[in-house]
């Protein structure tokens, strides 16, 4: 392995020394026996394993730093039985030296899956997923040869992609009760590990070694991206598709049929001018249900209510791409302006009066996302006698911002915009994710935030039709803004620009340089810029995206309706964004940009 990337990568490395005690064939003893049939002490040292190992000294350092230890242990090591989840040795590394010895534990069987579990001080976990194969030992064989095991940021995307498929409930040796589900076996789970890059620990013509290949595109993954469907409204019609019912629909069925399809063969991006495959998830960035503010027939004032379940039926059960081992993929969401208006409140009727209120489309994105013991509900969002207040304090309280990790890529999800009440949501989640790690942002609103988007900052602070400000994000707005006038100057012509917040986001983004990449919807239209900031001190890859419904160029020109598919390397921290123009089925525009630490 490269040093430089072995670096940037801040892997775990353990030079895994494996001891079979008596498991290897002494004095003529037979290399074929039946453990289970043997009595416990036997099994126990037929099966008996002991590691030891050390630690990457520049792991240990950033450890030391980040909680400053000064103790003889910077976290522990142990070993998880991958069907029960029972841990079953553990034992500390040692700062001083990088190294830990004596991680002893007995095999449940001779073929098993176990998992070695780093959790280090600074709260990060690190896994590596290893079905052991002992069941042929060779005849005579008698030797301890060392096996290099790398737990890290690729053992653990090849774990969680294990768990993935397998549909595990939790991260094995890290949350409780999580373990391999019942109904498979050892030979489906050692299966997938190597599908998805790892290997088996098995015996070799010398001895004790990993059987399987650590495939760099295993890691590989693909996505796509959409963003503002606006189920509830009408827009110009082109082949007979008009309602948003209709429009989503074709857009889905076009999905459906993508897997086939060979991706660009003249941009020289990830994986070009081969088949797409399959699609490991998609992402909405939000305004799933229009606004219901009576503006667009025949659609006048469409509740939430009325339009999430159109949504849902294309997209949650008619959207049916599959991942690398044939599950259904999964589909994230953020809430949009709209979605978000509906729930707390609109200047325009029927939102301005609290008889108008419907969170539907809120609460079911923060049910999926954020997966609440207690799913919220419309009536305990609004309350029971729908009110303002009621509404505001809900979605101060809820606000979907939560991450996913994909093959040692962190994604986030946040809802509009990360505004002051976003961001130390988002810094308690990065805490413990390296500072290598790319994290991507999914969200609606652009960097440059709409200003109307923001809080009023005029007394008393709420949503009207003179300020028209949409309390949409926590921060009131800190430019100047004329009394008695919407949120823009004062001959209500231009907008005022959001610079102070914008600077506040550039701010908090220079604290998290892996931060590389940030999707939108919100201003429609296929774009891959790079953002810069108010005072052009940042580097930010953006990624607009267009809207099967309100495109500021597809809305009138059907040929440029698109979508975004997405293809990302792990192992070369490189994504290639490619626009697939869905209506025309041809491919568009695209980028592949790095996944590196930004410079600034």
């Amino acid at each position: 392995m490269d040093v430089s990337k072995k670096k940037r990568s801040l892997y775990l490395m353990f030079l895994v020394t494996v001891l079979f005690a008596g498991l290897f064939a002494l004095n003529g003893c037979s290399g074929g026996s039946d453990i289970t049939g043997m009595s416990g002490n036997q099994q126990s040292a037929q099966k008996g394993l002991t590691i030891n190992g050390s630690l990457e000294s520049a792991l240990g350092k950033e450890v030391e730093k980040s909680v400053g230890a000064a103790a003889n242990s910077i976290g522990s090591v142990s070993a998880v039985d991958a069907f029960t989840g029972t841990t079953i040795s553990s034992a500390s590394v040692d700062i001083i030296d990088n190294k830990f010895s004596g991680l002893a534990f007995t095999l449940p069987s001779s073929k098993s899956v176990f998992l070695l579990v780093a959790k280090l001080n600074n709260g990060t976990a690190y896994r590596a997923i290893i079905p052991v194969d002992v069941s042929g030992q060779p005849s005579g064989l008698f030797t301890n040869n060392p096996v290099t095991i790398v737990i890290g940021l690729k053992s653990e995307s090849i774990t969680q992609s294990v768990e993935a498929a397998l549909k595990v409930k939790g991260r094995i040796g890290v949350d409780s009760g999580a373990s391999v589900p019942s109904g498979y076996d050892f030979a489906a789970v050692s299966n997938l590990v190597v599908t998805y890059g790892g290997g088996v620990l098995s015996y070799g013509a010398n001895g004790i070694t990993i059987v399987g290949s650590m495939d760099p595109a295993a890691m590989q993954f693909q996505f796509i991206y959409t963003s503002d469907p606006h189920y509830g409204i009408k827009r110009a019609a082109f082949s007979g598709y008009s309602s948003a019912t209709q429009v989503n629909g074709a857009l889905i069925n076009v999905m459906n049929g993508l897997s086939g399809v060979t991706l660009n063969c003249t941009d020289s991006g990830i994986n070009a001018c081969k088949p797409l495959g399959a699609v490991d998830f998609i992402v909405n960035t939000g305004d799933i249900s229009n606004r219901s503010d009576g503006s667009v027939y025949p659609y006048k004032n469409a509740p939430a209510a009325a339009t999430w379940p159109q949504f849902a039926a294309d997209y949650l059960t008619t959207l049916n791409l599959k991942d690398k081992v044939g599950n259904k993929a999964p589909i994230y969401l953020v809430p949009g302006n709209h979605d978000v208006s509906n729930a707390i409140g609109f200047y325009k009727a029927p939102l301005n009066a609290t008889s108008g209120l419907d969170a539907t489309s809120y609460v079911q994105i923060y049910n999926m996302m954020m997966k609440p013991a207690t799913p919220l509900t419309n009536a305990a969002f609004i309350g029971s006698t729908p009110s303002y207040a009621t509404a505001a304090a809900s979605y101060a309280g809820n606000r979907v911002v939560t991450s996913r990790d994909w093959n040692g890529v962190h994604l986030v999800f946040v809802g509009m915009w990360p505004d002051s009440v976003s961001r130390p949501l988002i810094d308690n989640d990065l805490k413990n994710v390296p500072a290598t790690t790319p994290v991507i942002i999914f969200t609606h609103d652009q960097p440059n935030a709409e200003s109307k988007h923001f809080t009023n900052p005029i007394s008393p602070f709420d949503i009207n039709a003179t300020n028209q400000f949409e309390n949409l994000l926590s921060d009131k707005f800190a430019e100047a803004t004329p009394q008695g006038t919407p949120y823009s100057d004062a001959a209500a012509k231009n907008a005022i620009v959001s610079t102070i917040e914008q600077r506040a986001l550039v701010a908090w983004l220079k604290t998290h340089k892996n931060i590389v990449a940030y999707f939108h919807g919100n201003d429609n239209a296929n774009e891959f810029y790079t953002y810069t900031g108010p005072d052009n001190d940042i580097s930010l890859n953006v990624f607009r995206v267009d809207s099967p419904m309100k495109g500021n160029f597809s809305a009138t020109d059907a040929t440029k309706l698109s979508f975004h598919v997405v293809s990302v390397d792990p192992t070369a921290l490189k994504m290639t964004v490619r626009e697939y123009l869905w209506n025309t089925k041809q491919w568009g525009a695209s980028t592949t940009v790095s996944l590196a630490p930004r410079s600034n």
